[in-house]
């Protein structure tokens, strides 16, 4: 267990340095609501970006590793911390980011944007 927590919080913190060299400022990590979490809120030119990051030793598409059910959860979640950070949900997206290492300290991105 420890390492799958070490290896998430390695992911999320590719995908947050992959994010700042692109122009994001990084508003939020792992912000829970009760037993919901989004893993990176991401802001830039007036839209607020959340971040769903999934660690993948091999270049699966991210979009297949969430259940239906963990979908449901993210939604409510964005729909939680925009009502509690007074965002327009207009002015948001989901986006995927799937971090695949590709050597020592090396990694590969694949993005997602608009998942909806």
């Amino acid at each position: 267990m420890e390492n799958k927590k070490f290896l998430g919080n390695l992911g999320e913190d590719v995908a947050a340095l992959y994010l700042k060299r692109r122009g994001y400022q990084i508003r939020d990590r792992n912000w829970r609501f009760e037993h919901l979490e989004i893993d990176l809120v991401a802001y830039k030119d007036g839209l607020t970006v959340f971040c769903e990051i999934k660690f993948r030793t091999s270049a699966e598409l991210v979009a297949t590793a969430l259940s239906k059910t963990q979908t449901r959860n993210l939604k409510h979640a964005i729909s939680c911390y925009c009502y509690a950070h007074h965002i327009n949900p207009e002015k948001t997206r989901l986006d995927f980011l799937a971090v695949e290492p590709i050597g020592e300290n090396h990694f590969r991105i694949k993005r997602i944007e608009r998942v909806y």
